[in-house]
C-alpha cells in the first residue's frame, strides 16, 4: 500500500517500480501462459474442435480477468504515484479526491461516453486530465522501419492530419480521445491540461491536449510524449513526474514543510508571510442518536512571491479539536495551542528566509486584486478549508470587537421581533444550518437579518457591490458559510472586509454599542464631570 504524498520524481520512480513488481510477481505469468492462444484444431474431428474452442473461449476470459487487473492494479497505482486519488483500493485513507473512474460526459456527437479516468482541480472542478486505459495485449503503432526510421509522436500527428493510416485500433483510440477533449470544452469550458494513452506498461502523453486536438492540424509531435515501455517509464521518471504529477499539471505547489522551502522558491523573492488554518469539519454521531460537529485545525503559514503565487507551509503539527465545552477555560486554552503552534511554524519559516518580510493582512490581502486572485480567503481543497486568517492565528477571535450586544442570545431576538428561526440554537447543529457555537454565548448571532445576509447568494447583478469573495456565482455571502452559520461576524477573521461591503450591514454597528474599554472610559469621563459640579457647591 502507498501511503502518503509522493513529493519528488525520486519517490515517483520507487513507488511505481514497487507496483509494477508487485503486479508482474503476482499476475505476470499466468497472463504470459496465456498470451498466444491459438486453436489446436489439425486433423481434429467435430467434437474435438468444440471442445477446442470451448477451451479457448474460457481461457480468453481468463485472460480478459487478468488484463483487467492490469487496469485496477498498474494504472491506478502510476496514477496514485503522480498523486492523483480517486475512491479505489490505492485511497484506503480520507485524502481529498481529485480523479473520477467512469466519468460521463456528452460527447459532440449527440451521445453520452465514459472516460476511463478524469482528473480535476478539487476547489474549481477545472478538468485537468483524462486517462484512456488500454489492454496489455495492445501495442505501440511501431513504424516499418522502427521507431529509428520516425517517431511515434510524429506518426501520431500525421495520423490526426489524415496523411497515413495507423494500424489496428488506433485511428479510433485517436478519434475517442479527440472527442473527450473537446466535449470537456464544450461541457466545462475549458480544455483538459493533459490526456493519456496508456496500457501500464507503455504510455503517451498529450502535453498540451488542445493545440493537439482542438484544431485537425494535430499539433506539434513536440507535444507528445511516448513512453515505450514501464522500464522507460522508470528511466525517463523525471518526465513523467514534471509531465503529469497532479500538482505540475495543477501549476501549484503541495504543501511545504519549511526545510523544502529553499528547494521550491528563491526565498529572496518572498514578499510577504501570512497566517492560514487547514480546517476540517466533520459529523460524528453521539449516544443520543444527535450527531454533533468535530471541527479541526492545524496552522500554516503562507508565503507570497513577487509574483503574487502563495505557498502553504506546515509544520506537520497535530490538529487542534474546537472544544465541545463551551467553556472561557477551554476556549482559552484552545486559542493557546493554536496560537503557540501558529507562531511556532513562522518562527520555523523565518529562519529559513533571508531577511522577515511583513506579514499581510486579511484586509491587505482582500484589497489587492493579484494577492486575493491566487489565493482566495477560504480554498476549498478535498474535505478540508483553507482559511487565510492574516496576522491573526485563528479564524475567530476571543472576544466581538463590539460589546454589549443583546442579540448573541435568541431569545432576546425573539422580544424584538428579530429572531431568526422558530428556536434557538441551543445545541449544536451540524446539517442545516451549521452551528458550533451556541446560542447565548458572545461567538453566537441570533439575529435574522444578520443571518439572511450571510446566506445571500453572490450573482453577477450584485458582485460589485460584494467585495472580494472567495465564492462564485451563487455562493453565500458569508466566507465561512461552508462550515459555520451563526459566528456572531464581530468575532470573525473576516469581519473587516465583510463590513466594508457595500451590501452588507450589521444591527450593532461600531458608533451604536461601545466597547467594554471605551464605556469604562465614558464612565470615568462621566465621574469626573460630576465630581467638578459637586465641587463647585461645596
Amino acid at each position: 500500500m502507498i501511503d502518503g504524498l509522493t513529493r519528488n520524481a525520486t519517490e515517483f520512480e520507487k513507488r511505481f517500480r514497487r507496483v509494477r513488481d508487485d503486479y508482474q510477481r503476482e499476475y505476470g505469468p499466468a497472463l504470459a501462459a496465456l498470451s498466444d492462444l491459438k486453436p489446436q484444431t489439425a486433423n481434429a474431428s467435430s467434437k474435438e474442435t468444440q471442445k477446442e474452442l470451448e477451451r479457448i473461449e474460457q481461457e480468453q476470459f481468463k485472460r480478459a480477468v487478468l488484463e483487467y487487473q492490469i487496469r485496477l492494479w498498474v494504472i491506478d497505482g502510476l496514477l496514485y504515484s503522480l498523486n492523483w486519488i480517486q475512491n479505489s483500493t490505492w485511497n484506503e485513507k480520507p485524502t481529498p479526491v481529485n480523479m473520477l473512474p467512469e466519468m460521463t460526459v456528452k460527447s459532440l456527437q449527440g451521445t453520452k461516453r465514459r472516460m476511463d479516468y478524469f482528473g480535476y482541480e478539487t476547489s474549481t472542478y477545472r478538468p485537468l486530465l483524462i486517462v484512456e486505459a488500454k489492454r496489455p495485449s495492445d501495442i505501440l503503432p511501431i513504424p516499418p522501419g522502427g521507431v529509428e526510421a520516425e517517431s511515434i509522436s510524429s506518426l501520431i500527428v500525421k495520423s490526426l492530419r489524415r496523411r497515413i493510416k495507423l494500424p489496428r485500433e488506433w485511428p479510433d483510440w485517436l478519434d475517442s480521445l479527440k472527442d473527450y477533449v473537446r466535449s470537456v470544452k464544450a461541457e466545462m469550458g475549458a480544455y483538459p491540461s493533459r490526456a493519456v494513452l496508456t496500457n501500464g506498461d507503455w504510455c503517451i502523453i498529450f502535453a498540451s491536449p488542445e493545440n493537439t486536438f482542438a484544431r485537425d492540424d494535430g499539433g506539434r509531435s513536440e507535444d507528445i510524449l511516448v513512453f515505450r515501455s514501464s522500464d522507460e517509464i522508470l528511466q525517463r521518471a523525471g518526465e513523467v513526474f514534471l509531465a503529469l504529477e497532479h500538482h505540475q499539471v495543477l501549476g501549484t505547489v503541495a504543501d511545504l514543510t519549511p526545510g523544502e522551502l529553499r528547494f521550491v522558491v528563491d526565498v529572496d523573492q518572498i514578499h510577504q508571510l501570512a497566517f492560514g488554518l487547514r480546517l476540517r469539519y466533520v459529523v460524528s454521531p453521539t449516544a443520543s442518536q444527535s450527531d454533533v460537529p468535530i471541527v479541526t485545525v492545524v496552522p500554516l503559514v503562507l508565503a507570497r512571491s513577487a509574483d503574487y503565487s502563495w505557498i502553504r507551509i506546515t509544520g506537520q503539527t497535530h490538529a487542534r479539536q474546537l472544544p465541545p465545552e463551551y467553556t472561557e477555560e477551554h476556549l482559552s486554552f484552545h486559542f493557546s495551542q493554536v496560537h503557540d503552534d501558529a507562531t511556532s511554524l513562522m518562527k520555523t519559516v523565518e529562519a529559513q528566509l533571508n531577511a522577515v518580510p511583513a506579514v499581510c493582512s486579511v484586509e491587505e490581502h482582500y484589497s489587492s486584486r493579484e494577492s486575493f486572485s491566487a489565493h482566495a480567503g477560504v480554498l476549498k481543497i478535498g474535505e478540508c478549508q483553507i482559511v487565510f486568517t492574516g496576522s491573526e492565528t485563528h479564524f475567530f477571535r476571543a472576544q466581538p470587537s463590539v460589546s454589549g450586544c443583546q442579540y448573541h442570545d435568541w431569545l432576546n431576538c425573539k422580544r424584538d421581533g428579530v429572531a431568526q428561526g422558530n428556536t434557538g440554537m441551543y445545541g449544536k447543529s451540524v446539517v442545516s444550518p451549521r452551528a458550533f457555537f451556541e446560542s447565548g454565548t458572545v461567538h453566537h448571532c441570533a439575529h435574522r437579518d444578520v443571518f439572511s445576509a450571510k446566506q445571500s447568494p453572490i450573482m453577477p447583478n450584485n458582485r460589485s457591490r460584494c467585495g472580494s469573495r472567495s465564492g462564485g456565482d451563487g455562493f453565500a455571502f458569508c466566507e465561512i458559510a461552508p462550515f459555520e452559520d451563526y459566528l456572531c461576524c464581530r468575532t470573525c477573521v473576516f469581519e473587516a472586509v465583510c463590513t466594508a461591503a457595500e451590501v452588507f450591514r450589521l444591527p450593532c454597528g461600531t458608533n451604536s454599542l461601545p466597547t467594554r474599554d471605551q464605556a469604562l472610559q465614558l464612565v470615568q469621563i462621566e465621574n469626573a464631570e460630576v465630581s467638578k459640579v459637586i465641587g463647585r457647591f461645596d
